[in-house]
């Protein structure tokens, strides 16, 4: 049995923010495979780090440096605690520095039948498209 996951998703820039080693936003790097490697030579940083804020249901997420993920199910609330920043570089952060965005939409989990014929909605209730 697979499981595939539907996201329908939109993120919005909130702003550049400066982060400390007792961070704003929790690291959600290198906890999902999507967010292993070196994070500076990640691509699509921006969407893989949104993809996995949004998979998780948490509302916001930041990334530093050029690439490095961070997110948490406080970071709506702590993101801005050491206030603005003007290191942010080409939507990836920058040193000590987060681009800030705001996840929404929703997830939905489907289990894939191992015949792959079916697909259905983890409820039952209708099918998952």
């Amino acid at each position: 049995m697979n499981i595939v996951l539907f996201l329908t998703f939109s993120v919005q820039k909130v702003g550049c923010f400066k982060d400390t080693g007792r961070r704003a936003i929790p690291q959600l790097d290198g906890r999902s495979i999507l967010l292993r490697g070196p994070y500076r030579r990640r691509k699509m940083a921006i969407e893989k780090c949104a993809l996995e804020a949004a998979r998780r249901g948490y509302l916001y997420f930041g990334v530093q440096h050029g690439g490095w993920c961070a997110s948490g199910p406080r970071a709506h609330r702590t993101y801005a605690k050491y206030g603005r920043s003007n290191r942010c570089r080409n939507g990836k952060g920058g040193p000590w520095a987060n681009d800030v965005y705001r996840v929404s939409g929703e997830a939905e989990q489907c289990v894939v039948q191992s015949d792959l014929q079916s697909v259905r909605n983890m409820s039952n209730t209708e099918e998952c498209v």
